[in-house]
């Protein structure tokens, strides 16, 4: 499905750099967010939050589809992040002599940049839109709360996730590229 996706592009892509004062204001900018565990839980399963819009219209969920989205995207993700190594927030935070609280999460793991969740989410939200356009504006919300969430829960800087809407989209492009 993205065997022959490239990740060229993504090596080349800018966040701030550790200990700069504008991975500073990042952590800062983050730290004023609440931190909301129930809100972070509640869409940390992508497959789930997709799956409860399904069932909230009555609608079959194609579980397939999204687990197959979910498992061949992810060594793309994972490829990137091993590239770019960014430490995750409260690792950084460490740095500037802060301690910021962050929600521990087994999904959290992995280098910061960019964020798996938030180019899943929204890969999904433009396929799912494809299928079922009349239903659209709820997957790119819950794309959209997905991301947020973790902002929320402090494992991501928001350059994070901005760069992982944006991975979304491409994986999206070159899928859909593959079904036409």
């Amino acid at each position: 499905m993205f065997e022959n996706f490239s990740i060229n592009k993504h090596k080349y892509l800018k966040y701030s750099k550790s200990g700069s004062m504008h991975q500073l204001k990042e952590i800062i900018e983050l730290s004023r967010n609440p931190l909301d565990i129930q809100y972070a839980e509640k869409y940390n399963k992508i497959s789930d939050v997709f799956e409860n819009i399904f069932i909230k219209r009555q609608l079959q969920f194609p579980k397939q589809l999204i687990e197959n989205l979910i498992s061949k995207s992810k060594p793309i993700i994972l490829s990137i992040k091993k590239y770019h190594d960014r430490e995750r927030p409260h690792i950084a935070a460490k740095q500037f002599g802060l301690k910021l609280q962050y929600h521990k999460m087994h999904s959290a793991m992995t280098p910061s940049f960019p964020s798996g969740h938030s180019a899943q989410a929204q890969l999904i939200a433009n396929v799912l839109s494809d299928k079922f356009p009349i239903h659209s504006s709820e997957f790119y919300q819950a794309a959209q709360n997905i991301s947020n969430s973790r902002l929320i829960a402090r494992v991501h800087y928001k350059s994070d996730s901005d760069a992982g809407l944006k991975l979304g989209n491409e994986l999206y492009e070159h899928y859909k590229m593959l079904k036409n």
